[in-house]
């Protein structure tokens, strides 16, 4: 677990298609999702914003397949890869669309 202020962000791995993708979790209430773009992960991109937010939001901050401390497979990457990770996703949210 990783330690923000007095919040504790938990480190979790979701794993579907073979691939385990690695997010960042905490907070309590409705969901927000950071997706952090180019080379970069999930922890160095939202770092100062995840306390802030989990303060009131539940946050979720996912290392996208490839990147930071998901699963680095050798395949062309698209969107399409990310698809299955929020379909298996258990937060209510996430799957409604």
């Amino acid at each position: 677990m990783k330690q923000q202020s007095n919040l504790t962000l938990e480190n979790r791995w979701i794993t579907t298609g073979g691939i385990t993708a690695h997010y960042l979790t905490g907070g309590e209430g409705k969901p927000v999702i950071l997706l952090h773009g180019g080379a970069s992960c999930a922890s160095d991109e939202w770092e100062p914003n995840l306390a802030p937010l989990a303060q009131n939001y539940r946050v979720y901050a996912p290392d996208l397949v490839g990147f930071g401390d998901s699963d680095k497979p050798d395949t062309e990457y698209a969107l399409s890869i990310c698809i299955p990770y929020r379909k298996h996703s258990n937060c209510s949210y996430c799957t409604s669309f």
